[in-house]
């Protein structure tokens, strides 16, 4: 996660610990203040790409039209969710998509698909260097 508060960006994480047989702590939130040129690179990035205008319900198509019109429908379990949200005290946006890597095996003509999985990982590289 990616927190501004102050005038200064952190990076942090949010966890909790396992205490005993399926009960958990409270979540906390570890925050490690991080250079604001940095995050300003990613968060332009973002913005550049659009990522905040791409359209939910395109990016998780699970389904395919047949040549005899007929309609098959994908399904696959147990794969990731990657989800970017971004809020602040007026709006509270989230991107996500359910195994985006999988659906545009199976479906890749859905371009917006493959330039979310890009700016994911275009994403995820830049925040580990942070």
């Amino acid at each position: 996660m990616l927190v501004f508060k102050d005038g200064v960006w952190y990076k942090g994480y949010l966890y909790s610990k396992r205490l005993k047989s399926n009960v958990w702590s409270k979540p906390k939130i570890k925050l490690r203040r991080v250079e604001n040129s940095k995050v300003l690179k990613i968060v332009d990035y973002l913005n550049s790409a659009n990522l905040w205008s791409m359209n939910r319900d395109s990016l998780n198509i699970h389904e395919r039209r047949n040549k005899d019109g007929s309609i098959e429908k994908l399904s696959v379990y147990d794969l990731d969710n990657d989800r970017f949200e971004i809020f602040d005290k007026n709006r509270f946006v989230i991107i996500e998509s359910y195994a985006p890597e999988y659906f545009l095996e199976e479906l890749p003509e859905n371009k917006i698909l493959e330039h979310f999985i890009k700016v994911r990982d275009w994403f995820t590289v830049n925040y580990e260097a942070l």
